[in-house]
């Protein structure tokens, strides 16, 4: 796929940042076509079939996330890129259970920063894993029911206790090991692959950052699921960026949220 003959939806009810888009897209890609509310887009989408779709999560009516799944189902195969200008770690960790491809800063995107995510999504799109799988892995999913490898790195003993017997429960034959150390955590990757590896952000001696670079560099082929209480977006946006799977935050909905995921990974029986 060339970027001269790409086919872009925007739907953003902010004339000028929509302008700025265009813009910046008219000369280099086939077409670009713009609505200003989600419902407008949904006939659109599912007649052009457009090769992205960029969608803004506060709009009038129907919110972005609220649509995702629907753009997912009218144009399975598009990319679909939230933007938005205020976010909450609740709301990106929403986005992406709802099958965000991407989520974009509207603060700070710009022209270059707009054509990377494009030639990642020329250079990507069709391979096996999905098409965001050089940098997220948000909508891929473990091939077979077999036994799975799940690593737990989470320093409060009681939540690993917690997280472990619940993954337990839904399926008794997973291995399933859980580190309150980084350092342990290392030395088990020496000699292990886990399938999935669900993740706490703060650690006395590391972040979550470090550790999920560690894991990309070493385990590129482990489905990460942050599961963290930290509150800043930015640090959300960050690991987004950097590649995992999903994002829970440990709230009152966090053991629904899992289960869900659990389902997805096809970790239950």
């Amino acid at each position: 796929m060339k970027l001269a003959n790409l086919k872009v939806i925007i739907i953003e009810d902010d004339y000028l940042f929509s302008t700025s888009i265009e813009n910046w897209l008219k000369d280099e890609v086939k077409s670009v076509k713009s609505f200003n509310k989600a419902e407008d887009g949904i006939d659109p989408i599912t007649e052009e079939q457009p090769d992205i779709i960029f969608l803004d999560n506060l709009l009038p009516g129907l919110k972005g996330r609220e649509v995702l799944e629907l753009y997912k189902v009218c144009s399975p195969e598009s990319t679909i890129i939230i933007m938005s200008s205020i976010y909450s770690v609740d709301e990106i960790a929403k986005s992406i259970q709802n099958k965000a491809d991407f989520l974009v800063d509207k603060n700070e995107l710009s022209k270059e920063k707009l054509f990377q995510i494009i030639q990642i999504s020329i250079k990507e799109k069709g391979q096996q894993g999905g098409l965001w799988n050089s940098i997220s892995a948000f909508t891929t999913r473990l091939l077979s029911n077999s036994n799975k490898q799940i690593a737990i790195v989470e320093d409060d003993e009681i939540f690993a206790t917690r997280l472990e017997k619940i993954i337990k429960g839904a399926s008794p034959t997973h291995d399933i090991r859980y580190f309150t150390d980084v350092t342990d955590f290392y030395s088990y990757c020496e000699h292990a692959n886990p399938n999935v590896i669900f993740l706490d952000y703060n650690f006395p001696d590391a972040n979550g950052m470090d550790v999920l670079l560690f894991i990309r560099n070493v385990l590129p082929k482990s489905k990460v699921v942050i599961i963290s209480s930290q509150e800043k977006p930015d640090i959300a946006l960050k690991l987004v960026e950097t590649g995992i799977l999903s994002y829970i935050v440990k709230d009152e909905n966090w053991t629904a949220n899992l289960d869900n995921i659990l389902q997805e990974l096809d970790l239950k029986q």
